[in-house]
């Protein structure tokens, strides 16, 4: 299924957007307003599988998606929010990568939080 006009291009990226919302994102920062809008990073391991699908239960059960897959949780992700509720969400291979995104991120809305103040 697509989810074309919708603020997310799949079930995987609505439930990594409710990980966030909830807490569960490794690290995350930034804001809606800004050019780098909200960003998270989250990974997630097949030994941690059971327990996100645990906790996200009806997150899970209540995407559109009847294809979707519980493993397409495992990775690496940073997610991207904007002012319009849109989420993006970009997947690494390894942590590393999605660490360095994350970081070029944080930089960049650093830079536009302090010409703000």
């Amino acid at each position: 299924m697509t989810y074309i006009g919708h603020k997310y291009s799949s079930a995987r990226d609505e439930v990594l957007h409710a990980m966030s919302v909830q807490g569960w994102a490794n690290r995350s920062d930034g804001n809606v307003e800004a050019p780098t809008g909200f960003f998270a990073i989250i990974s997630n391991s097949p030994a941690e599988l059971a327990e996100v699908v645990a906790a996200f239960d009806e997150e899970i059960e209540g995407t559109e998606d009847s294809d979707f897959s519980t493993s397409e949780l495992v990775g690496h992700f940073v997610l991207v929010e904007d002012s319009q509720g849109f989420v993006g969400v970009y997947d690494y291979s390894t942590e590393l990568g999605a660490r360095v995104f994350y970081d070029e991120l944080e930089d960049t809305f650093s830079k536009w939080d302090e010409e703000e103040l």
